[in-house]
This record gives structure tokens, sequence and C-alpha cells, in this order.
């Protein structure tokens, strides 16, 4: 956390130097989104410093006292601004233009723009992959699996030593049926990096997705003890799992944890809520969390299509329009 309030930090500053200084725009945009997709708050001094850049007002005066909606608002807001602002003023520069297909995808759930916006970004860009990479899960986000696998594969021809390009390729291997490969490619990845969560992370979602749900909560218990109090996405995956295996005690407990986490300060988003509710077969409530994630912007609900958690949910009359709101439908 404290390099993400030196990173806000450091990009007011530069903007408030030269407010021209369109990889700065870029910068701070992709700062706000790394608070929004962690679920974390700017430190005070942070936001001070946002708030001298020339240009940029803010509603909200100090983000630790904030509420946390009305922070969040805001904080998608001055993302969008200043991504747009990097566009605006040079339309040749393709960080703007990634910072501003991520804010469409994960926070307006505006897919044809995302999509506008990261091919521009390529387009002027062509040999950096992290622009690739992005439009890969993008692209897997939509079930478009096969043209994702493509762009894996060039990210990791880009970085052949990159764990991350690696778990991206083995990711959409596996959602392109590819399952065998996947999960012998993601295996590899754990045993070379012991000490990365990441890659277990992983490798329990390939589990779930095959029906090996005992083994994929043997490793999110392998992960977890790797991870201190960070560990409300595992516990609540934990959750749908116990459900789903008929443990329904476990299950339950699994959800007061959660809570229990929530009351000491960590984020538990409304979609990971859900989780435990499909595991035990309860869609109603499912839905009403997932319809609380959306209403919310939360980012994890673009995993609809991919998250094998959901295919429980996937038969149900309410989960194509769900996928419309979020901009995940064909």
């Amino acid at each position: 956390m404290p390099d993400r309030h030196r990173a806000l930090e450091h990009f007011a500053h530069a903007l408030v130097a030269d407010s021209l200084y369109v990889r700065a725009w870029a910068g701070l945009a992709d700062a706000f989104l790394a608070y929004l997709t962690a679920h974390e708050q700017p430190s005070r001094r942070a936001w001070d410093a946002v708030a001298k850049v020339p240009g940029l007002r803010t509603t909200v005066s100090d983000p630790v006292t904030a509420e946390a909606h009305v922070l969040r608002s805001e904080m998608i807001r001055l993302a969008t601004e200043a991504a747009e602002r990097a566009v605006a003023l040079d339309s040749t520069i393709a960080d703007g233009f990634k910072s501003l297909a991520l804010v469409r995808e994960f926070f307006w759930f505006d897919s044809v723009g995302a999509e506008e916006a990261y091919l521009r970004a390529i387009e002027l860009q062509p040999g950096d992959a992290r622009f690739r990479r992005e439009y890969a899960g993008y692209v897997m986000s939509l079930g478009r699996a096969d043209e994702g696998l493509k762009q894996a594969e060039r990210v990791v021809a880009m970085e052949p030593l990159s764990r991350r390009a690696r778990q991206l390729e083995a990711w959409i291997r596996f959602y392109a049926g590819q399952q065998e490969r996947a999960l012998r490619e993601m295996n590899d990845i754990a045993d070379e990096y012991p000490s990365e969560a990441s890659p277990l992370w992983g490798l329990a979602k390939f589990q779930i997705g095959i029906g090996e749900y005992e083994q994929a909560i043997g490793t999110l218990r392998r992960q977890m003890s790797m991870m201190g109090d960070n560990i409300a996405d595992e516990t609540a995956l934990l959750g749908f799992l116990f459900g789903i295996t008929g443990q329904i005690d476990s299950a339950h407990a699994a959800v007061e944890r959660l809570d229990e986490l929530e009351a000491e300060g960590v984020y538990t988003s409304p979609t990971i809520r859900s989780w435990h509710f499909v595991g035990i077969g309860d869609f109603d409530e499912a839905f009403k969390w997932l319809d609380i994630a959306v209403e919310g912007r939360d980012p994890w609900v673009r995993g609809l299509r991919t998250n094998p958690a959901y295919e429980p949910l996937r038969s149900d009359s309410r989960y194509p329009e769900l996928l419309r709101r979020v901009g995940l439908s064909n």
C-alpha cells in the first residue's frame, strides 16, 4: 500500500509541475484504478497532492473518513477524467488509451469503448507487451478465448521470462478448452515460484472448472497459509467449495469469517459474497449480491463468463441479463 500512495502522490506532483504531461495523466488514472481494484483508500497526503492538480476538482475532502461508496464513485470519476485528459492532450501516446480502456472495461462496463481504446493503444505501440496483455484478458472475459490465446502467445513471445505472461497464457488455454495443458503449465509455474500465491489461485480455479473440488480446497488452504490476513477472496471461494460439496456448516463458517474480516477493516466485495450462495444453491441470494456488485461497479463482476464458480448460474434465466448489464453479452 505505501508504494501505491507514493505513486499517486508522485503523479500528482508531476502534473502540478506540468499539467500537459500526458503520461502523468495516464499514470494518475492507473493509480486510481489500482486503489479501486484493491478496494483500498488513498492516504490523506496523496489525496491532498491530487487536490492541487490544476483543473482537477474533487468533492471529497478526506478519503479516510469519507463513506466507502462516495469515495469509490469519486475515484472512478477522477480516473475517467485523468484518462480522458491524457487522450485529449495527445492522441498519439498509447498509455492514455490503455488507461481509458481499463476504466471503460472494469468500471463503466463499456465493452465496445474499451475495445476501441485497447486496439488504438496496440496500433500506436504494437511492440509493447503491456497493452496486448490487457487486451488478451479483455477478449477472454467476453468468451473469445481463441482470439485471446493468440494475443497471450504473442505476449509470452515478447516476455518469455515473465511469470505473469505465462499465467495469462495458462488461464486462456484453460478456457479455450486446452485444460490438461493449462493445468500442467500452472502447476509448473506454482512449483517454480513457491512463494507466490497467484499461481495457486489460478490452479484452484482450474480444479473447480474440472470438478476437482477437494483438490481445490487443498490448493486454497496452501495459498492462504502464505497470505497473512489478506484472505477475503480465498475465504469466499472456500465458502463456495464447502457449499457445493455439501459441507454446509463449513460454508456458513466461511461467511462468518468474511464478516469478521470486514469488521477488522478488510473489504469484501459483493461479487465474492455471491460465491457462497452459489455453492449452497441459494441462487436468489447470489443474484442479489451480484446486482449489488453491478450497481457498485465492482470490477470482479467482469469474471462472470470465466469464473467456474458461476457454472451453476449459467442456466438461470437471470444470467443473460446480468451479462448484458456488465457488457459481457454476445
